[in-house]
């Protein structure tokens, strides 16, 4: 194989998995009202289930996205977790459609002559139309339905030379769990079970396995594709994870029945559809031993996910995340614990923010590495989870007003719970700004490029006076400390205000970046009134006068 051809191949690999992943985001945005309901309405009993997740996977050809909706209706209490399950392993099915289609376009068209005229439209219709959002999208799924294939084209025309190189009676001599094992290690790696079926497709059709081999990895990938969701559970709530070990779990089956009866299916689809649709029947392999898995798996459902049930429940017991109990002392104590964490998690998140671009500023090839390769979009995922948390307690409140007549503990119970308002607020304040900071950090203005490093200055003496108000006992000292700090934000935001007005008359800065500035030292100190606000709820009888 030569070096353009491996070039060629891996081209054509990364394309395909941009288009997959172009898919997978556009997807989450048009999956609107209709396919929620359709979820939610639809899949009452386990039959309705495993159908309707098999059909909408197979409409908006993201297995990921039905995933994520999923772990969220459970949480939510919208649908069981049986028949989220149902969904799940139907989505497996349904997830299969991405292979029919490379098997039955990818070697009958030209991809190329047809997909770039795709690309082509596609790409510049997104480019005019970039404000008409239900138009865009749409023009942006086919984009990159025609990368994906145009990606395949060029993976197919790469690996044309590799029988040149590999013998394929060579793969013979293999045990074909080692072919099992590959399928399962590239998929873990590539994480896309798609992009595995377009290498083992391109493989096979440049001879360099043979079908059995084919359908082994396509076996290896069925286990392998659920890791990242095994992986992104670890930090989840309980839906997520059960979900998570039930979708391996339902995997680990799956690629144990396919490959028993490995020999006895392959045979099976030779005759069916003969020698010369091997592409087809390695699509029909995949889709057959998933079909045939949901069926031998039904009778299991309800065992397995009962155990699921029983086995994460007594696990979060160990760790100390007990189902509460809303009556007694001891859900008073569990609330008031809840309340003191999400304040500091809520400390921790404006840390975050604030604190985010500072490896950036510091010199030296470590600090401008680890500055490029950081991981974006965390504090999206700490604000929903910090905000999921608080409709959880939520629930338990309402059951507590319900089940005490007791007046002073519904009143400790109402302080906490507002402590937890507060600490949510405060976080939502900042992380409505953190984009208004990047601009600033960003800015050619050398006022505008200063306040990013004035804000984070002001937030590091805020928080000092405010970890020491987290350590005192004393209950007249809190009180006093937190009116002084409130007082002493206030001044600060009175003299940001001014510098503001004086920018601008200035004319340091425009009018809309005068606006935005002004706004975000309006959220700043909004911020930090709820944080006090929230550490008045927890250590004093409320927050009057704050």
């Amino acid at each position: 194989m030569t070096a353009i051809d491996t070039w060629k191949f891996l081209a054509g690999l990364g394309l395909f998995l941009y288009g997959i992943s172009l898919m997978n985001g556009i997807t989450h945005k048009m999956v609107g009202r209709r396919s929620k309901l359709f979820l939610k309405n639809k899949t009452n009993n386990l039959f309705t289930s495993v159908t309707g997740g098999a059909v909408i996977t197979g409409i908006i050809e993201s297995s990921s996205v039905v995933v994520l909706m999923l772990i969220s209706f459970v949480d939510a209490g919208i649908i069981s977790f049986q028949n989220a399950f149902g969904i799940l392993i139907g989505a497996n099915l349904g997830t299969t459609i991405d292979s029919w289609l490379l098997a039955s376009l990818g070697f009958t068209f030209n991809l190329q002559l047809y997909a770039l005229p795709v690309i082509a439209v596609c790409a510049i219709g997104m480019y005019f139309f970039s404000n008409r959002k239900s138009l865009y999208n749409t023009l942006a799924f086919l984009f990159s339905i025609a990368i994906l294939l145009f990606g395949f084209s060029y993976m197919k025309e790469g690996t044309e030379q590799l029988v040149k190189v590999f013998d394929p009676k060579a793969w013979v001599q293999y045990n074909h769990l080692v072919v099992v094992g590959a399928g399962f290690l590239l998929t873990v790696l590539i994480q896309s079970s798609s992009a595995t079926m377009a290498i083992a497709l391109t493989a096979l059709a440049a001879n360099v396995i043979d079908f059995p081999a084919a359908a082994c990895i396509i076996i290896g990938s069925e286990v392998g594709t659920t890791i990242k969701f095994l992986f992104s559970s670890i930090k989840s709530k309980p839906a997520g994870k059960m979900l998570a070990w039930a979708d391996f779990g339902f995997n680990i089956f799956t690629a144990i029945v396919a490959y028993i009866l490995l020999y006895p299916i392959s045979w099976m689809i030779q005759q069916v559809v003969g020698e010369r649709n091997v592409f087809i029947g390695l699509a029909f392999f995949q889709s057959f031993i998933n079909l045939l898995a949901i069926v031998l798996f039904i009778p299991f459902i309800r065992p397995f996910s009962q155990w699921l049930i029983r086995y994460f429940t007594k696990r979060e017991a160990q760790n100390g995340e007990t189902v509460l109990s809303p009556v007694g002392k001891e859900f008073i104590n569990a609330i008031r614990d809840a309340a003191s964490g999400i304040l500091q998690r809520s400390i921790n998140f404006h840390n975050k923010i604030f604190d985010s671009p500072v490896a950036a500023r510091k010199k030296g090839i470590v600090p401008a590495i680890r500055s490029f390769v950081r991981v974006h979009g965390t504090t999206d995922d700490e604000y929903n989870t910090m905000k999921e948390e608080e409709g959880n307690y939520l629930k338990y409140f309402i059951d507590f007003i319900k089940k005490n007549t007791h007046r002073h503990l519904v009143i400790a119970v109402e302080n906490y719970f507002a402590s937890i308002r507060q600490s949510i607020l405060a976080a939502k304040l900042v992380h409505d700004i953190r984009h208004d900071l990047q601009l600033f950090r960003t800015s050619a203005n050398n006022f505008l490029y200063a306040q990013e490093e004035v804000i984070r200055g002001d937030w590091q003496l805020f928080l000092q006076s405010f970890n020491e108000l987290l350590a005192m006992k004393d209950k007249s000292s809190i009180e006093k400390s937190v009116l002084q700090l409130r007082t002493i934000s206030l001044q600060r935001y009175g003299e940001r205000k001014k510098e503001t007005e004086n920018a601008i008359a200035a004319n340091e800065i425009e009018n809309i970046e005068a606006s935005t500035l002004l706004n975000v030292y309006q959220e700043l100190f909004s911020s930090q009134k709820a944080l006090l606000r929230s550490l008045a709820y927890l250590k004093l009888d409320g927050a009057d006068g704050i």
